[in-house]
């Protein structure tokens, strides 16, 4: 078992399954220092508004939507103050 993180970050890419990406919101959440990115990879297209909707309630800012075939990414940027 690893220990948590106790650092938060200016950047943060996850290329992870949806499935994956939906149960580590919260912890991915936390690790972001106020006013950075988080880059969402991943996700199958039609996951993409699951994940959007989801991530909604997060305090997030839908920056990008981009689509790539089958894939998506989304890059969110915490709206919180620096």
């Amino acid at each position: 078992m690893t220990a948590p993180l106790a650092d938060t970050f200016d950047v943060i890419i996850a290329n992870l399954h949806t499935n994956l990406l939906l149960k580590a919101k919260e912890n991915l959440k936390s690790l972001l220092k106020p006013g950075a990115s988080l880059i969402l990879t991943g996700i199958g297209y039609n996951q993409r508004q699951d994940i959007l909707s989801r991530y909604s309630d997060l305090s997030l800012q839908t920056v990008q939507v981009d689509t790539h075939k089958e894939w998506v990414g989304i890059w969110y940027k915490d709206s919180r103050k620096l």
